[in-house]
């Protein structure tokens, strides 16, 4: 016969609602709050969010890297240029310095006493690159020209593709903005280069079938007679000015464009800053494809969640691939 009372488990029943109601602060303390409550599922709805999502994590984090890193994917061939042809076509050496200083006066002399521009620390500029960029664009076959206009030094880049063209944003205005200046003949880069077609295409060897263009800027700031200051870009492709005062935003440059710029800001170039941000664009692409990896990893170890985790999967991967053919048909 057992000791127990027939009665014995209601009672323990009975006690241990008395006692719960009874309980200290400090035992309640220790119930379970809401965030742990919640934390089961946030790591439920996290892990399938990961698992559903991770062919575009793999996507996205190997295509900035690609992006970065146009060689890998690509046939780019590249070739030096030739300096003598290069100083022929009056591509460099240039003078960052001089060229800004017959910028400003040949402004001043199309001003006609209407404003009066001064070069704002001339000295920082001396010294300062100068680099020019011409595309080159075929039916199958992109070429570009990396000149640098301070050393007079260049290469010729070669890819199989069919580029489409980029917009290019509204400049902002200022006094002669939009005026293409004149220089000099004793000034360097005094006659365009848009003008200079055939001497171009002989200096870097371009074919005489694709069009040409080019793009590369000398930036320096000035102040009018009344003390207001702005920031000048002259194109050196075109010779024509553009600029905005100091502290005004240019149009269109909202956050949603600027995000979207730094997006598209990839490889390693001359500034420091845009190094850097190549750097973070590399270690970005490299954590996101481990983050998918390794959330695959923490699924599979949780057999429980296998089989809702694989349709979760395979969902995602036939929506990346319908997506991405998708998009590439209509490129």
């Amino acid at each position: 016969m057992s000791d127990v009372a027939p009665g014995a488990p209601a009672q323990r029943l009975a006690s241990r609602a008395t006692s719960t109601l009874q309980d200290t602060p400090r035992q309640r303390g220790r119930r379970k709050t809401l965030a742990q409550r919640l934390n089961p599922w946030i790591r439920s709805l996290h892990l399938y969010c990961g698992v559903a999502l991770v062919p575009f994590v793999l996507l996205y984090g190997v295509s900035a890297f690609l992006m970065n890193h146009p060689g890998l994917y690509r046939d780019i061939q590249q070739t030096p240029l030739s300096s003598e042809a290069l100083q022929r076509a009056a591509l460099g050496p240039v003078d960052a310095q001089a060229l800004a200083v017959a910028s400003v006066a040949e402004m001043n002399r199309v001003s006609s006493g209407r404003h009066e521009f001064t070069l704002i620390d001339p000295q920082a500029l001396k010294g300062a690159p100068l680099s020019l960029l011409l595309d080159s664009r075929g039916a199958d076959m992109r070429q570009r020209y990396m000149v640098d206009l301070s050393h007079g030094e260049g290469r010729r880049i070669a890819m199989q593709e069919n580029a489409a063209g980029n917009a290019s944003a509204r400049p902002a205005r200022m006094p002669l903005a939009g005026q293409i200046l004149t220089l000099p003949d004793t000034s360097p880069l005094a006659v365009p280069l848009v003008s200079q077609q055939a001497r171009l295409r002989e200096a870097i060897g371009a074919s005489e079938r694709q069009p040409l263009n080019g793009k590369g800027t000398l930036d320096f700031t000035l102040e009018d007679g009344s003390g207001q200051r702005f920031n000048a870009q002259l194109d050196l492709y075109s010779g024509k000015l553009k600029g905005q005062p100091v502290g005004q935003v240019q149009p269109g440059a909202g956050l949603g464009e600027t995000l979207t710029r730094l997006h598209k800001q990839h490889g390693y170039k001359s500034s420091v800053l845009e190094w850097v941000w190549a750097v973070v664009v590399d270690v970005m692409a490299c954590v996101m494809v481990l983050w998918g990896l390794t959330g695959l990893w923490m699924w599979w170890q949780m057999k429980r969640r296998r089989p809702l985790g694989g349709l979760l999967m395979a969902a995602g991967i036939g929506l990346s691939a319908a997506l991405g053919l998708g998009l590439h048909a209509g490129m």
